[in-house]
């Protein structure tokens, strides 16, 4: 029941991608982040386009929990 929830990338499914919208991407993932998962610390994220498959981003979230650093992971997501 939260309308809000989540980081809003499907707004860009058409978009053209250029650089510009890869750091909005980035930018939506790191606000919804901080908005929605405070307990989350994200340590490294990236946004890249592919050369070999023009139409496809791929995004990796490496994060830890805020109140136990040592537990950490990575999620990779094509979109």
């Amino acid at each position: 029941m939260q309308p809000e929830f989540g980081c809003d990338i499907h707004s860009m499914l058409f978009e053209n991608i250029t650089e510009d919208m890869l750091e909005t991407v980035r930018f939506a993932i790191v606000s919804a982040t901080e908005r929605w998962m405070p307990f989350l610390e994200v340590r490294e994220l990236d946004v890249v386009s592919l050369k070999e498959e023009p139409n496809k981003i791929d995004i990796t979230v490496s994060y830890r929990f805020r109140n136990n650093p040592n537990v950490t992971d990575t999620i990779t997501v094509s979109v």
